[in-house]
């Protein structure tokens, strides 16, 4: 037999899953990523009354966010910049949608672990193709960097900045899957299971503040879609790589050190 269909609310304001949502620990978590707690997050309620009113349920959700970052990445890579800027938009109305499968499993009450799964899965798509999306469009059209239009920097030096796009999507789902495997492994111990500095293991710490801004500015949910937004909008794709690829490796080597140390959660 297959899922009992998703029932269809006959009325759902905005109001009811902002105060659905205010009772769950969600909003705790929400809290540490800015931009989806001040932004994503209230933009997605409408698009989840609408999901309910139509009996659309949390994975046919996560299922609809998949083609519409897809369609922005490759948009992204075409190397038009009007093509560019509408991609950026689509990346940035996948995070809000993105929103949407947790409001209606959680006003619903039909959480489940393949719901986890689903929408994790879908987070991997943009991690790993992001960025590397972003600079062949760069690639591709040189006015779309910085050091092209300011530098006038050769196919070389391009092609090193495209190399570094690549490196940006691969440290992203290293970094994710080095955390995962680590809380898996550690998942019965408590004093182990946090990798990064958090909440539980100081903070007020140096550590716990340097992990917190780094999560807000490279985390897919935090600040990274509208940042790609505003550097193709600037032509910056470069810059926006560049960063972004030393930070996810300052991240990752700080992940590892914390693990080669022994003492992770110290």
């Amino acid at each position: 037999m297959g899922a009992p269909a998703t029932p269809k609310p006959t009325s759902i304001s905005t109001r009811a899953l902002w105060e659905d949502y205010r009772r769950h620990d969600k909003v705790e978590e929400d809290r540490h990523e800015v931009w989806t707690f001040y932004v994503a997050r209230p933009l997605s309620f409408p698009i989840t009354a609408l999901c309910l009113r139509l009996g659309i349920s949390a994975n046919q959700a996560t299922a609809l966010s998949v083609p519409l970052y897809l369609a922005g990445a490759l948009l992204l890579a075409l190397g038009s910049w009007p093509a560019a800027v509408v991609g950026a938009l689509l990346v940035n109305a996948w995070l809000v949608v993105d929103c949407v499968d947790g409001n209606i499993a959680r006003y619903l009450r039909t959480a489940s672990p393949f719901g986890g799964f689903a929408d994790a899965v879908s987070g991997y798509v943009v991690l790993g193709t992001l960025c590397f999306s972003a600079e062949i469009g760069a690639f591709v059209e040189p006015s779309h960097t910085l050091a092209g239009r300011l530098l006038g920097a050769s196919q070389t030096e391009l092609v090193i900045v495209l190399v570094a796009g690549a490196w940006a999507s691969l440290a992203s789902l290293w970094i994710r899957l080095v955390f995962q495997k680590w809380s898996n492994t550690f998942s019965g111990d408590h004093e182990r299971h946090s990798l990064m500095p958090s909440e539980e293991t100081g903070a007020g710490s140096l550590g716990s503040r340097i992990a917190r801004f780094g999560n807000n500015l490279l985390n897919i949910s935090g600040l990274l879609p509208p940042l790609l937004l505003v550097a193709v909008l600037l032509g910056a794709l470069d810059v926006f790589v560049l960063v972004t690829a030393v930070g996810n490796t300052g991240i990752l080597v700080l992940a590892l050190r914390r693990i080669l140390s022994g003492s992770p959660s110290r």
